[in-house]
């Protein structure tokens, strides 16, 4: 989830500019990162908690990153 959440993000800050390329950016990124936790599911390698729990501390991470490089780009202007 962090290095498509993170791609996904860079993307649609810095490449896509149209409303229709930022929603198939996203739209992808969710794709992929369900097709990952679902195979970890399929798999039998971690329990469905295991998966959410790694979700939620993802989407933390995300967020984080993602405030850290607005502060960035805000202070650069």
């Amino acid at each position: 989830l962090v290095a498509f959440g993170m791609l996904a993000y860079l993307l649609i800050t810095f490449w896509a500019r149209g409303a229709r390329a930022q929603v198939a950016v996203a739209l992808l990124a969710l794709v992929l990162i369900a097709l990952v936790g679902f195979s970890r599911l399929y798999l039998g390698v971690h329990y469905f908690s295991d998966v959410v729990g790694g979700y939620a501390a993802a989407t933390v991470w995300v967020a984080a990153c993602a405030s850290g490089v607005e502060i960035a780009r805000r202070s650069r202007s």
